[in-house]
């Protein structure tokens, strides 16, 4: 049995090791490619602008334009597609110079996360998770996932004795990222949390009511932009990274309505899961269906969102049990930047378009 359990972790540490190289293999080149962090670059362009004029944050060619000290405009448009309670959270960090300010959000985010972590995994796991291949680019990016995950396992795992602080928190989840958070209300429901469901929706209604004071237009600003924004994916080819059934429809070149029937079996399927998973106590299922879930039930979502389950996959590399392992080391390839879905979907595309172009007339 000793030996077995060994064995088990001995496999789940290469199987981790090779997936972290392979990874960063392919995450280099890209590196070398992109811009002076892409993502942050964004989010501090629109907190300082939104010290100025909020509203003017959804114009794409005014915020892009701002950011031509980083980013030549030249590589597509650079839209900020979060809604107006997120700038909140940014305006602080826009008053700091940008590198001070990237490094702060750098150790706010890493610290956050580490807080979390430890939660749910112990031992080992706690810091494996940290150096699981979406914390890192999600760091490297200045993502706003690991802070976003950090209160979701905080607000799972307080809900049961502190329920009030629980709601709260992902309440603030919601107001940062709501696309991350859509079947937190289904999972309160389902597991009768009528405390934390009720400071849920209050802590969120407080901070859209404090978001007024950045200008009561800068809601419909946001509203209008949304619809850039899809013009700004086709533009970078985010569909290729995107971690969601439409995403997913989109770069098989599905038709619209195949597209939405898509989408909606995402949608019932996660809230059918969601409802399932808190009619237990398992901290690690609930959260797995919360974040899967929300990323099946989102018409958009990267696959670096994916990066919240690093503690719960390291626990389950690290269990010595065969089942851990079987369960946790797909999901943890799954969780690399070389998704296999993502790759066949990505592969399936390229030999269709390579194949039309060899049927045109030359």
């Amino acid at each position: 049995m000793l030996q077995s359990r060994r064995l088990y972790q001995a496999i789940g540490i290469v199987g981790a090791t090779l997936c972290l190289t392979v990874t960063l293999i392919l995450l280099m080149p890209r590196l070398l490619l992109w811009s002076v962090l892409p993502d942050f670059t964004v989010f501090w362009t629109a907190a300082r602008m939104a010290l100025d004029d909020a509203p003017k944050v959804y114009d794409t060619i005014a915020l892009t334009g701002q950011q031509a000290w980083a980013v030549d405009p030249s590589r597509g448009p650079r839209p900020f597609p979060y809604p107006p309670t997120t700038l909140l959270f940014l305006i602080p960090f826009g008053l700091l110079p940008f590198w001070a300010a990237y490094w702060s959000w750098l150790a706010v985010s890493a610290l956050a996360f580490w807080s979390a972590v430890r939660r749910v995994a112990t031992g080992w796991a706690a810091p494996l998770a940290l150096c699981t291949p979406h914390v890192i680019l999600v760091l490297i990016l200045g993502q706003t996932t690991l802070i976003v995950a950090s209160l979701m396992i905080w607000c799972l795992s307080l809900v049961e004795k502190r329920p009030r602080l629980a709601g709260a928190l992902a309440g603030i989840a919601a107001a940062l990222k709501p696309q991350s958070v859509l079947l937190v209300p289904v999972a309160l429901v389902s597991g009768r949390h009528w405390t934390a469901l009720g400071f849920f929706l209050g802590s969120l209604s407080a901070v859209v009511i404090a978001s007024f004071v950045l200008g009561p237009s800068a809601w419909g600003e946001w509203v209008a932009a949304l619809g850039r924004f899809r013009d700004a994916i086709e533009w970078h080819g985010l569909y290729r990274l995107g971690a969601t059934p439409s995403m997913a429809g989109h770069v098989l070149g599905m038709a619209p309505t195949a597209i939405v029937a898509l989408q909606f079996a995402g949608v019932i399927a996660s809230t059918g899961a969601v409802w399932l998973a808190f009619k237990t106590d398992d901290l690690k299922l609930r959260l797995s269906a919360v974040v899967i879930g929300s990323l099946l039930a989102s018409p958009y979502g990267m696959r670096y969102d994916l990066a919240t389950l690093a503690p719960v996959l390291t626990m389950g590399l690290l269990s010595g049990t065969l089942q851990g392992l079987l369960i946790a080391a797909p999901l943890f390839a799954l969780n690399s930047l070389s998704i296999l879905p993502a790759l066949m979907v990505s592969l399936i595309a390229s030999l269709d378009q390579q194949h039309r172009r060899a049927r045109e007339p030359r």
